[in-house]
């Protein structure tokens, strides 16, 4: 099986980040960074918390789902603020089911760096959002297997 890591290095670069150095080897016996992150730098995933007052923290997430094979559903190239709807999965939408990984490649990945990259990515709508979760998309029981649907 291949593995893909999908996340963005992290790097004074990129906003809400600060790498400084701590501690030095030649002047401290060891060496040591400081960072300062702010949680929505980078490659990051939200938990229900982070829009529901009861909602489940992330350490309280199984991260299972996270890893394994994946549906990838080609949206590229996404439109700035482009809501992602359930009609936008084509074909790929009658193979869903409890279990089922979707990655939505927008090729936003293209714009990091600038502004809009933050400010007008694409969004899941929230219909989209229903509908995945009324099919139990990403729930750990089942095995998948690997699928690219163009559309």
């Amino acid at each position: 099986m291949r593995v893909i890591d999908l996340s963005i290095d992290v790097n004074n670069d990129m906003p809400g980040v600060d790498i400084s150095v701590a501690k030095r080897l030649e002047v401290d016996g060891w060496n040591a960074t400081t960072l300062s992150l702010y949680s929505h730098c980078g490659t990051h995933m939200d938990a229900p918390r982070h829009f529901l007052p009861e909602g489940a923290t992330l350490e309280e997430q199984d991260l299972s789902v996270c890893v394994g094979m994946a549906t990838v559903v080609n949206l590229a190239p996404a439109e700035p603020r482009q809501l992602i709807n359930v009609d936008d999965l084509g074909a790929v939408a009658e193979s869903i089911q409890p279990g089922t990984r979707l990655l939505f490649r927008t090729d936003w990945h293209k714009r990091y760096g600038t502004p809009q990259y933050r400010d007008d990515l694409p969004r899941i709508s929230l219909s989209l959002a229903e509908w995945l979760a009324d099919r139990q998309v990403s729930n750990r029981h089942q095995s998948l297997t690997s699928t690219t649907i163009r559309n």
